[in-house]
């Protein structure tokens, strides 16, 4: 059931997807009113294996981030020749 008395709150959803949200709401398969409440900003980016540069910003990023956090001295991937 629920509680019998409104809360406020305050809460931010962050969504990703593969799908085209367009296209699903026009088949039926995702709530039109539901995008339009959750659908503030919209950031279309291309899959990561078309921006293939990010990809090593991304390890090195990471490979950085845990050999700080375990200690270990941080070595960098190099590019694929």
């Amino acid at each position: 059931m629920g509680a019998g008395e409104d809360i406020n709150v305050n809460a931010r959803i962050v969504a990703a997807t593969n799908v085209d949200i367009q296209r699903a709401i026009k088949d039926g398969q995702f709530r039109e009113d539901l995008y339009y409440r959750i659908g503030v900003i919209s950031l279309h980016l291309p899959p990561l294996r078309d921006r293939g540069d990010d990809i090593l910003l991304i390890a090195n990023y990471f490979l950085k981030r845990f050999s700080a956090s375990l200690s270990k001295k941080v070595k960098v991937f190099s590019p694929r020749p």
